[in-house]
């Protein structure tokens, strides 16, 4: 199983996705971990939903990874 822990008040990148593409190809169990949620400004009630749908946007293939 891998924790893959991205920096939540940074974009995600192209680096990003060939290394989660890698650790898919291998059929491993991933989990998508937002480090420094606290650092994410001007939140409100959606921002995590918002943030989810960025994810899953930029992983499109990752729509079963919690």
């Amino acid at each position: 199983m891998v924790l893959f822990v991205v920096e939540a008040n940074e974009m995600m990148n192209a680096h990003d996705s060939r290394v989660v593409g890698e650790i898919q190809k291998h059929g491993v169990s991933i989990i998508l971990v937002a480090n420094k949620w606290d650092l994410v400004l001007e939140k409100d009630t959606s921002t995590l939903r918002e943030y989810e749908r960025s994810f899953r946007n930029f992983f499109p293939y990752l729509h079963w990874v919690p």
